[in-house]
């Protein structure tokens, strides 16, 4: 539940919508759990609207996820938990990421992102400075070998990929210190195969579907600001 400077949160209920309309901020989360389906953390998205469905990675969207997440403080959208944020390569490379709180966040390095000398040494500084990274629907290529040794976690598509191509993955990432986190898993077969092969964290909608959260327009004034802490 977000919590608001009015003491209410705005969530998807029509109770909700009809107390507090015309939201502009939006995002959904959706729950990342352990072989004992206790959540350890949650995925934090981009949402246009009040539409649950995934709206596209760009750097715009990129920024305004970190804007909603700095305004309203990672804490009060995953309490005690992990949030996994999705980084866009610029959203890296300016360290606008160094406004999330290094304790709770992990980055996740998107898949079209190519980890090319300076993007590895960015995220090199980051771990330094206690961040973590997962490598969101991993793809096997070989230059993913230096991104695997300072991550945290790997993410694996279970719709995009077969147990052959998993075994591989598996085989790349052993000997670093990742965890491997089966996503996009959609029913109880799915779940056993993934516990089966060895993975230790699970999300997808056989768990949970996104819920989506909205609030009021940030000010501009408040984000200024806080952009003005990273230059």
């Amino acid at each position: 539940m977000i919590a608001m400077a009015e003491g209410r949160a705005l969530t998807n209920t029509a109770e909700d919508k009809q107390a507090m309309p015309q939201p502009s901020r939006f995002l959904a989360r959706q729950p990342i759990l352990d072989t004992q389906r206790e959540i350890v953390g949650y995925e934090l998205l981009f949402r246009a609207g009040w539409e649950n469905c995934f709206s596209g990675e760009s750097d715009d969207a990129s920024r305004q996820m970190l804007d909603n997440c700095v305004y309203l403080g990672v804490e009060s959208l995953v309490g005690d938990k992990l949030a996994f944020i999705n980084c866009t390569r610029e959203s890296l490379m300016s360290k606008l990421v160094l406004l999330l709180p290094p304790k709770s966040t992990v980055l996740e390095i998107l898949e079209t992102i190519e980890p090319d000398e300076d993007l590895v040494n960015t995220c090199l500084d980051l771990v330094k400075l206690g961040y973590r990274f997962a490598l969101d629907d991993f793809i096997l290529k070989p230059e993913m070998q230096p991104l695997i040794n300072l991550a945290s976690y790997v993410k694996v598509d279970f719709r995009q990929s077969d147990a052959v191509e998993r075994k591989l993955i598996q085989q790349m990432v052993r000997g670093s210190n990742a965890i491997l986190l089966a996503e996009k898993i959609e029913d109880q077969a799915e779940f056993d195969i993934a516990l089966a092969e060895g993975y230790k964290l699970f999300q997808g909608y056989f768990f949970c579907r996104p819920k989506v959260m909205a609030n009021r327009e940030i000010p501009p004034n408040r984000m200024n600001y806080l952009r003005l802490l990273v230059r």
